[in-house]
């Protein structure tokens, strides 16, 4: 029952949005970094580095500005972050085992 209760909470609801938003937002700093980083010497630029070296502290800035600014819940923020890296890994995987 109290578990329930505990994912019931508006909160909880905002915590998987924000937290599913953060992931999605991570990967695409990701693959625009790959993306830059695999082109040849002559067309690659310092972009691809500028973003990977980004991409981390702009997801700690996120993480921290939604749970102490926005006050979403910890575990909602948590099971939205594992849902979308879940599906990523599971996309992953099976485009590998088919490829």
């Amino acid at each position: 029952m109290a578990a329930g209760f505990a994912l019931g909470h508006i909160e909880f609801a905002v915590g998987v949005l924000f937290g599913c938003v953060i992931a999605v937002g991570n990967f695409g700093l990701l693959s625009r970094a790959s993306a830059k980083g695999l082109q040849p010497d002559y067309r690659a630029s310092g972009y691809s580095s500028v973003m990977a070296a980004l991409r981390w502290p702009a997801l700690g800035a996120a993480l921290a500005l939604s749970i102490w600014v926005f006050r979403v819940d910890l575990l909602g923020l948590l099971v939205g972050l594992t849902c979308i890296f879940a599906g990523i890994l599971l996309a992953a995987i099976t485009g590998l085992i088919k490829g």
